[in-house]
């Protein structure tokens, strides 16, 4: 017998659309399953939206307060009030979660708050 490069293309060709047929089938299959089981796939649902919270502390030094990160102690900026500082951490981030006096405030597009 007398085999082409063709004939081999053509084999390999035919084994590929086969298991991307399969790949589709079995997928749908499990699909079907998991939702008869009750699992739901509805893509449209509303997305959360994931905040990034960076966290700092403040330290009161003879009536200036200076904002470091928390994790490594970074100096981030000094001010003579938290209004200042919440301008100052609108550059780090949106949202900026501070320990000050055993309290939490949030520093939320340069604004402070109490609550997020």
């Amino acid at each position: 017998m007398d085999y082409s490069l063709t004939y081999f293309l053509d084999l390999v060709f035919a084994f590929l659309i086969g298991a991307w047929i399969m790949d589709k089938v079995i997928f749908y299959q499990i699909r079907k399953t998991l939702e008869e089981a009750g699992v739901d796939f509805d893509d449209e649902e509303d997305k959360v939206e994931v905040i990034k919270v960076k966290k700092c502390f403040v330290e009161n030094i003879n009536g200036s307060l200076y904002l470091y990160e928390h994790t490594t102690n970074n100096f981030i900026g000094q001010a003579k009030s938290l209004d200042e500082l919440a301008i100052l951490a609108k550059n780090q981030a949106r949202v900026v979660g501070v320990s000050y006096n055993e309290e939490v405030l949030w520093f939320v597009d340069g604004k402070v708050r109490t609550t997020i």
